[in-house]
């Protein structure tokens, strides 16, 4: 992890130094980086006019999640990550504590399948109990 505070900003990057260029990284964190995106042609209200919504991800991947996941009325966010990466469930436990209903896996992969079964129950009994009113 890289951070650069100044002036009050701060800009955090988790890098996994483990293979391919990242490998090479120098041992006192200091790199250029550079940021992309979002872009103008990407939309991300799609996602969040659903009625619901089950972002479904892994390790590094819960940064892409995090930001449908609380800015949604109604969304389940599952997530898993190695034993090995629990530091970064320390440094995200504050956005991760403004979403009410998550899943979060240590060391064992999430069951897909059983996620969206339960998903789909929960969607059907619901607008089960929305017609009955």
């Amino acid at each position: 992890m890289v951070q650069h505070a100044e002036a009050g900003t701060a800009l955090r990057l988790y890098v996994r130094k483990s293979t391919g260029m990242a490998k090479c990284l120098r041992a006192d964190g200091h790199f250029l980086a550079f940021v992309e995106g979002p872009y103008p042609n990407d939309s991300i209200r799609d996602p969040l006019r659903r009625d619901c919504l089950l972002p479904i991800g892994n390790g590094i991947g819960i940064t892409g999640l995090l930001p449908f996941a609380s800015n949604h009325r109604n969304a389940k966010l599952a997530w898993s990550i190695k034993e090995s990466a629990r530091c970064l469930i320390n440094d995200l436990k504050g956005a991760l504590s403004c979403i009410a209903d998550k899943q979060v896996k240590i060391g064992t992969r999430l069951d897909i399948n059983q996620l969206l079964e339960d998903e789909i129950k929960a969607v059907y009994l619901a607008a089960i109990d929305d017609s009955n009113h």
